[in-house]
C-alpha cells in the first residue's frame, strides 16, 4: 500500500468581541496591532492563503494556498469575524475548500468545529447537541456543502460526545494516540492509554444504537516536533520527515494548532508551503485529506475511547473543571485553585439561565430546543422576510412586534449562556487573565437580559460566589473584584448599547450627514441600523440622531421603532435653529443619551467621528484662506511669507490625502499634485503619513490587472511605486505581489511567447513587466508552483 500524508491545522482564537457591541477592541498587548485577531491574521491567516515559495536568488517562484492541501477546522466565531473584518482572508478559506475538492476526488479540506470552543464532555447532552449542531449548520452556510468530520476542541472527548457526532451524521474525529486503546476483554479492566493505537490506521469506535465513528489517531511525536521542535526552520527538514515516516507505507498524518504555521513560528508558512510542494513535485499522489482516505481505507479495527481526555491536559480534563497543574509556562507558583469553583459558579449559572430560557420560550415557541439550533442562522442573516420566515416555522402563533422581541432576547439570552462556557477561560493561569474575564463578561451579559426579562436578580449571588473564589494578582485577589473592575464598568444598558452601535454605524457608509458648520465643526446626522450580532436588539431597526458641538456630543434620538418621526425628522434638520432641533428631537424621540452617560467604546466612536468631521472642516477653511493669499501674494510663490509656505504644504498635504483616498482620483492627478509640492521648494510629498497611499498604488495595480495588456497602465504603475518608494509610502507589497503573481501566471505567458518570436511590441511590454517584477521581488521566470485562484 502506497504512503499518504495528511497534515491537520486545527485555527481559531478565543472569543474576544464586545458582547454588548460585537466589537474586537483595542488590545494592548497586541501593539502595533489593533488586537490578537488582527495580529495573527497578518502573521498566519492571510500568509497561509498565498504562502510564498522562493527561489535560488530569493525571489517569489510561486505561491501556495495551503489551505487547499492540508486538512483544516477553523472556529465559527473566528470566522464571523474574519468575514467583516477581513473578507479577503475569507474567501481564500472558502475557496480553498473548493479547489481541495478538485485534488482530492471530490472531498473538501476542511471540517467542522463546535460553534463555541466549549470542552464538550463538561456540557449536558442538549447543549452538547446545539454547539454540534450550530457548528455544523455555520460550516453547511460557509462552505455550501455538508461537514464530513469534526474537530473537538482541546481534544476533550467521551462516548456520549462522539454518539452525538455520529448521530448528526459525522464520519469523523482526530484524537491523540494516548485518548484510545484496543478493546479490552472485560469491562472491569483498566484500560492502558495508547496501548496497541497505530497511528497509520483509522478505527472505528463503536456506540450505543449499533453506530460508530471512524477515529483518526493522529502522529503527536510528529505534531510535537512541529510546533515545539525546528522542523519548520527548514522545508526540505520538514517534508523529509513526513517521507520517513511510516516505512510499511498508509497514513502519516499529525495535527497542530493552524497558528503554528506563521504566528508561533515566524515564515511556517512558507516552510509548510515548500514541504507540501516538494511532496507534490518528488511524490505525486501522497498528499491527501480525510474524507479522501477513509472512503479508500475504511476502518477494519475497533478501538476504544478512553473518556474525559484531551490533547492538552496530561490529568484528563481537568483543566477545564478541577485546576490541576497545567499552566502557560509564564507564572511559576500560582496556583490554579481558582479554576474549579469557577467552572462550578460558571456551570450553574448556564442551568440557571437554561431554565429560564426553556420556561419562558416554551410561552412563544412550539419546540424551544429546535427553536435555539435553528437560531443560528438568524446570526449571520437580518433579513426581514429571513426573521418572519423564522417565527412562521417555530412560533406557537403570529406574535407582535414585542413578543418577537421578547423570543429573540431569550435566544440571545441561551447564546450568551454558552459563549460564557468557552474553554479558554480556564486554559490559562489566573481569574484576571482576558480569557478568564471575556467568559465573565459573556455571563453579565446574559445575567443583564434574563433580569431585563424575567425581573430575576441572579447577579448578586454570582457576584457572591465570584468573591470566594481566590486569585493570583495582589490588584485582583479574587473574582469579585475582576469582575467588579473588568465587567461591571463595561455593562451597557439597552439605549446605551443601541447608542453605541449607531455610533458606530454612524462613521461608516450608512449615516446621512444632514447639516454641518464648516467654522464651528458642528454637525447633525442621522441613520438607520438593525444589529445582526445581538438578537436581542434585533426585533426592529434603530434610528438615531446626534448632534456634536464644540467637542461636546449628544445622541439626541434613539428609537427601537419605525415610526411616523422620519419624515419630521428630515425637515426639522435640514433648519438653522439646532436648539429647536434638539428640543424637537426631544419629543421625536426616546430616550435622549448624553455623551457623558457612554460606556468608554461608544465615547471612543464618538471622539472618532468629531475628530474627522471637524478636521474636514478646518481643512475647507485653511483651503479657502490659501486660495484667497495666493491672489493676494507675488507672482512667484517661493518668495511669499513663510505662513503662506506652512499654509501651502498643510493645504497641499490635504489635497494629497483627499486624492489618494478617492476611488476616482488619477495618476495624472497624483503627479500633477507633486509637481506642486516641488514648485513650492519642498522636496519630499508626504506620501509616508498618508494611509490612502496603499490603496491608491492598490487600485491602479487592479485597474492593469483588469487589463494587463495596457502597456500604459503598466507604466503607470511603475511610475507609481517608484515615486511612493522613494518617498517611503508604506505599499502593500503582499497584495501588489499576489496581483502580478496572477498575471504572470496567466496573460504574461502570451506576451513572453511574442516576445520569443521577436515581437517588437510584446518585448517592449514584457522588459516593463519584468522590470515591475524585480521592483516586488517576483520571480519572472517562474510560475511553475500553484497560482493563486
Amino acid at each position: 500500500m502506497g504512503k499518504k500524508i495528511c497534515i491537520h491545522g486545527h485555527f481559531y482564537q478565543p472569543s474576544r468581541e464586545n458582547p454588548w457591541t460585537g466589537i474586537v477592541e483595542k488590545e494592548r498587548s497586541a501593539a502595533p496591532w489593533q488586537n490578537w485577531n488582527e495580529r495573527i491574521t497578518d502573521e498566519c491567516y492571510q500568509p497561509n492563503s498565498a504562502a510564498r515559495i522562493l527561489d535560488s536568488n530569493g525571489s517569489i517562484r510561486a505561491v501556495c494556498n495551503n489551505y487547499a492541501r492540508i486538512s483544516g477546522d477553523f472556529g465559527p466565531t473566528l470566522l464571523a469575524w474574519m468575514e467583516r473584518a477581513h473578507p479577503g482572508v475569507y474567501d481564500s478559506i472558502i475557496g480553498a475548500d473548493s479547489q481541495a475538492q478538485d485534488r482530492f476526488s471530490g472531498h473538501g479540506s476542511a471540517i467542522a468545529h463546535p460553534y463555541h470552543h466549549v470542552i464538550l464532555p463538561l456540557l449536558p447532552l442538549e447543549d452538547k447537541e446545539t454547539e454540534v449542531r450550530w457548528g455544523i449548520r455555520d460550516f453547511e452556510d460557509r462552505f455550501g456543502r455538508y461537514p464530513e468530520g469534526m474537530w473537538l476542541p482541546e481534544m476533550a472527548v467521551d462516548r456520549e460526545t462522539l454518539t452525538v457526532l455520529a448521530d448528526h451524521g459525522i464520519a469523523y474525529t482526530i484524537l491523540s494516540p494516548h485518548q484510545g486503546c484496543l478493546p479490552r476483554s472485560s469491562s472491569d479492566d483498566i484500560p492502558t492509554p495508547g496501548q496497541g493505537i497505530d497511528t497509520t490506521s483509522p478505527y472505528f469506535c463503536s456506540l450505543p444504537g449499533e453506530s460508530d465513528i471512524a477515529i483518526f489517531f493522529h502522529d503527536a511525536s510528529i505534531g510535537l516536533q512541529v510546533a515545539f521542535g525546528d522542523l519548520l526552520e527548514n522545508g526540505d527538514h520538514f517534508a523529509d520527515r513526513l517521507l520517513s515516516a511510516s516505512p510499511g507505507g498508509n497514513l502519516v498524518h499529525f495535527a497542530t494548532d493552524g497558528e503554528t504555521f506563521g504566528h508561533h513560528h515566524r515564515f511556517g508558512e512558507m516552510a509548510l508551503a515548500w514541504c507540501l510542494d516538494r511532496l507534490e513535485t518528488s511524490a505525486p499522489g501522497t498528499l491527501t485529506v480525510y474524507g479522501e482516505y477513509l472512503v479508500n481505507h475504511p476502518p477494519e479495527r475497533e478501538a476504544e475511547i478512553i473518556g474525559c481526555t484531551s490533547w492538552s491536559c496530561p490529568h484528563g480534563i481537568s483543566r477545564w473543571h478541577e485546576g490541576c497543574s497545567c499552566d502557560s509556562g509564564r507564572h511559576e507558583g500560582w496556583s490554579h485553585e481558582w479554576r474549579g469553583p469557577l467552572h462550578t459558579a460558571i456551570r450553574d449559572l448556564s442551568s440557571l439561565i437554561h431554565n429560564i430560557y426553556s420556561r419562558e420560550a416554551a410561552l412563544l415557541f412550539s419546540e424551544p430546543s429546535e427553536a435555539r439550533d435553528a437560531s443560528i442562522r438568524l446570526f449571520r442573516t437580518r433579513s426581514d422576510g429571513f426573521v418572519a420566515a423564522f417565527f412562521r416555522d417555530h412560533a406557537t402563533r403570529p406574535l407582535s412586534r414585542e413578543k418577537q422581541d421578547r423570543a429573540l432576547a431569550l435566544l440571545e439570552l441561551s447564546r450568551q449562556g454558552l459563549a460564557m462556557q468557552t474553554s479558554c477561560a480556564w486554559f490559562f493561569d489566573d481569574i484576571a487573565d482576558r480569557e478568564a474575564v471575556q467568559a465573565l463578561r459573556f455571563a453579565g451579559r446574559a445575567m443583564q437580559i434574563a433580569d431585563d426579562l424575567t425581573g430575576t436578580p441572579i447577579e448578586e449571588e454570582f457576584l457572591a460566589r465570584l468573591t470566594a473564589i481566590p486569585g493570583n494578582r495582589g490588584s485582583y485577589p479574587d473574582g469579585g473584584v475582576v469582575y467588579r473592575e473588568c465587567v461591571l464598568p463595561l455593562v451597557m444598558t439597552r439605549e446605551q448599547q443601541a447608542a453605541c452601535l449607531a455610533l458606530g454605524d454612524s462613521v461608516g457608509a450608512g449615516t446621512t450627514l444632514l447639516s454641518a458648520n464648516p467654522v464651528t465643526g458642528e454637525y447633525l446626522s442621522c441613520g438607520e441600523l438593525r444589529p445582526n450580532h445581538d438578537l436581542s436588539l434585533m426585533g426592529g431597526p434603530i434610528r438615531y440622531c446626534y448632534l456634536s458641538r464644540d467637542a461636546t456630543t449628544a445622541l439626541l434620538g434613539l428609537s427601537f421603532h419605525p415610526g411616523g418621526a422620519p419624515i419630521e425628522l428630515s425637515t426639522t434638520l435640514r433648519k438653522e435653529g439646532y436648539d429647536a432641533t434638539a428640543e424637537r428631537l426631544s419629543a421625536l424621540f426616546s430616550p435622549v443619551i448624553p455623551f457623558s452617560e457612554f460606556p468608554p467604546a461608544g465615547q471612543r466612536l464618538v471622539a472618532r467621528a468629531h475628530l474627522d468631521r471637524t478636521m474636514r472642516a478646518f481643512n475647507d477653511i485653511a483651503g479657502v484662506l490659501f486660495a484667497h493669499s495666493q491672489c493676494r501674494a507675488s507672482d512667484d510663490p517661493k518668495t511669499g511669507y513663510s505662513t503662506l509656505t506652512h499654509l501651502a504644504w498643510y493645504v497641499l498635504s490635504c489635497r494629497l490625502d483627499e486624492l489618494l483616498s478617492s476611488p476616482v482620483s488619477t495618476t495624472e492627478e497624483l503627479f500633477h499634485l507633486v509637481a506642486e509640492f516641488k514648485e513650492w521648494g519642498f522636496k519630499e510629498v508626504p506620501l509616508n503619513q498618508h494611509p490612502g497611499a496603499g490603496r491608491f498604488l492598490l487600485r491602479r495595480m487592479r485597474e492593469w490587472a483588469s487589463r494587463p495588456e495596457e502597456r500604459d497602465q503598466l507604466d503607470s504603475v511603475i511610475a507609481t511605486f517608484t515615486l511612493f518608494c522613494r518617498n517611503g509610502a508604506a505599499c502593500p507589497t503582499w497584495e501588489l505581489q499576489n496581483l502580478f503573481i496572477r498575471i504572470r501566471d496567466g496573460p504574461a505567458r502570451a506576451w513572453e511567447a511574442g516576445m520569443r518570436l521577436g515581437d517588437d511590441a510584446a518585448t517592449a511590454w514584457w522588459e516593463r513587466f519584468r522590470h515591475l517584477g524585480t521592483m516586488l521581488g517576483v520571480s519572472v521566470a517562474g510560475g511553475t508552483g500553484t497560482s493563486l485562484p
